[in-house]
C-alpha cells in the first residue's frame, strides 16, 4: 500500500506540472486525469491506515 499511495503521490505531481507548465492541448483529459488520481490517493490513503491501524 505504501508503494501504491507513493506512486500515487508522484503521478499527480507530474501531472500538476504538465498542466502548470501548459505542456498539454487536452486540458478537459489532464484535469480528469488530476481528479481520479486524487480520488485514488485518497482510496489508498484511507486503506493504508486502516491496514496499520489493526
Amino acid at each position: 500500500m505504501c508503494i501504491v499511495a507513493e506512486e500515487a503521490d508522484e503521478s499527480e505531481y507530474w501531472l500538476e506540472v504538465i498542466r502548470d507548465a501548459e505542456l498539454s492541448n487536452e486540458m478537459k483529459q489532464l484535469n480528469k486525469l488530476l481528479a481520479e488520481i486524487m480520488e485514488i490517493s485518497k482510496i489508498v490513503t484511507k486503506a493504508k491506515s486502516s491496514t496499520y491501524k489493526k
